[in-house]
């Protein structure tokens, strides 16, 4: 199977255009909806009106209608496996407290693959067996697998900063010769240039990887994070306005009226609620917030009050919607520039995986590492 395996030279001046770009654009994706009431964000930002935004993504959306199939990232491939490959996963253990009895019990099931192998008779229900374990790039592997050796590491939707844990592994460990990442949950990435530095394990962190960027100090913040992760879907996004903009009302009432800045999630509360008044109520209890402190006549006035400027809201979501694969992109070019730094790898592609109207995080980091019977022909 060919792939495009792009110069670095060419990859690093893709990753320039992306961040001039990102330069303006990133302050869209990295301000706060509470700011709509706490600051003229659209005014700061937009010489257009709300409506013209709205009216321009709207055309563009009617020229391309999109499967009404709603999947979330990584669900619609699950279906495919069988139940004993989702479900029978082992306990979560340190491969230190790993047992003699698990290890030789891995080295059979190897073994007895081998010989299968050999009669040319696989059995099917030794082709996959689960060991759930805590994984860095400095774990022994081979104290998780005895027999392991040209391996192919495989990551499927791999969330926040475990995909370039699996890129960092790759590169150290011998008897992994290929990898293949798809990375998902970019919000709980780690970033090196973010002043706290959140999330960052013994000065390792998720972004940026490749020492282009680093650099350069390459920052996007939570907020642009949050939003290349989200995903354009017009059949939806009138239930989904709604829902963001209730959620908005929500996060400015808590802050004005319970001084909150609370990042905890109120689910499906919205599906639920007959009303903003009754989704207002559900939320605060389930934030445990004392909701008897607002009237129902307060809570409904504030939306009155607001609810004028939700063409506003919307449109700048949207803007947001619109530039999420803009962010997405800088990390995974950030992905694929760390493969092309190191010695050892031979070949690295970005190469899009699944469908993204089923698996909106389609776009998988390929790599493979040099061998002595790797050959330019069979090597990709």
């Amino acid at each position: 199977m060919a792939f495009n395996d792009i110069p670095v030279d060419t990859l690093k001046r893709k990753i320039d255009e992306l961040k001039r770009f990102l330069s303006i654009s990133l302050s869209i994706s990295n301000a706060h909806t509470v700011d709509f009431y706490t600051r003229d964000v659209w005014s700061t930002f937009m010489c257009v009106s709300p409506d013209d935004v709205l009216c321009a993504i709207s055309s563009t959306h009617d020229q391309c209608p999109l499967d009404p199939n709603d999947s979330d990232s990584g669900s619609s491939f699950l279906s495919m496996l069988s139940l004993d490959v989702i479900e029978d996963v082992s306990p979560r253990v340190h491969p230190s407290q790993l047992s003699l009895e698990e290890r030789e019990k891995r080295k059979r099931e190897n073994l007895e693959r081998k010989a299968g192998e050999g009669r040319g008779n696989i059995r099917d229900d030794g082709l996959f067996s689960p060991l759930t374990s805590y994984v860095t790039a400095e774990t022994e592997l081979k104290t998780l697998i005895t027999e392991l050796e040209d391996a192919v590491l495989v990551g499927l939707h791999t969330c926040g900063d475990l995909a370039p844990s699996t890129l960092r592994m790759f590169r150290a460990k011998q008897e992994l010769r290929a990898v293949c990442s798809v990375g998902c949950c970019y919000h709980l990435l780690s970033e090196e240039f973010d002043q706290d530095r959140q999330g960052c394990v013994d000065g390792v962190c998720g972004f940026p990887v490749s020492q282009y960027l680093k650099a350069q100090a390459c920052f996007c913040g939570r907020n642009a994070r949050m939003s290349a992760c989200l995903v354009s879907l017009p059949h939806t996004s009138q239930i989904a306005s709604l829902c963001f903009c209730y959620d908005t009302f929500l996060k400015y009432l808590m802050g004005i009226l319970f001084s909150v800045d609370s990042e905890k999630r109120v689910g499906n509360v919205y599906s639920k609620a007959s009303s903003f008044v009754d989704y207002v109520r559900r939320a605060l209890r389930k934030l445990d917030l004392d909701d008897t402190k607002l009237s129902d006549g307060d809570i409904q006035s504030y939306h009155e009050h607001y609810s004028p400027r939700m063409n506003e809201m919307v449109a700048f979501n949207m803007l947001k919607v619109i530039l999420a694969p803009c962010i997405e992109g800088l990390i995974l070019l950030d992905r694929l520039c760390y493969l092309k730094e190191q010695d050892n790898v031979s070949h690295s592609a970005l190469v899009q995986l699944f469908d993204p109207l089923q698996s909106p995080r389609c776009y998988a980091v390929v790599a493979e590492s040099y061998s002595d019977h790797c050959d330019e022909e069979r090597c990709f």
